[in-house]
């Protein structure tokens, strides 16, 4: 979740909220919230690209391993472009979560892809997630890369 307040036409604040539950991580509940400031370097119809910087408070309650909980610094792009005289729209957006305390409590969220419409407001999408934490629990993957194939409808 996240919630932007534009005070120029580039410059907005920005407050943030990501839960994350994943048993195969060994994770109850991940959850980072924070707030910062981002600039919209670009919004026109055929791209748009927006940075943020902000900090972040993350705690980890872990099913078995000992829960963890530090500040950290949040760094996030959010990019598209339409593509093939608008046939499809290219997207990237990450999200990168680096500890405060210990710099090796590193999180990235990564989703790109390729949307195409259908009709009306209904849309297709080919899409990648990675998800890579640096300190996962014992006994659980560094990386997780979900491939998606979705349909979507866009207000």
């Amino acid at each position: 979740m996240k919630y932007d307040h534009f005070f120029t036409t580039k410059w907005y604040s920005f407050t943030n909220a990501i839960f994350t539950k994943d048993q195969y991580k060994d994770l109850n509940l991940k959850t980072a919230i924070g707030a910062g400031a981002g600039y919209q370097v670009w919004e026109i119809p055929a791209k748009n690209l927006s940075v943020e910087l902000g900090l972040n408070y993350v705690n980890e309650d872990y099913i078995q391993a000992e829960d963890n909980d530090y500040p950290a610094v949040r760094w996030a792009l959010n990019y598209d472009q339409l593509l093939f005289k608008e046939i499809a729209q290219f997207f990237h957006k990450h999200e990168i979560l680096l500890g405060l305390e210990q710099v090796d409590d590193v999180s990235v969220l990564s989703q790109t892809g390729l949307r195409f419409p259908l009709v009306e407001k209904l849309n297709a999408t080919l899409q990648v997630n990675w998800n890579w934490d640096n300190t996962p629990a014992p006994d659980a993957k560094r990386a997780d890369t979900d491939y998606l194939v979705t349909l979507g409808y866009t207000w």
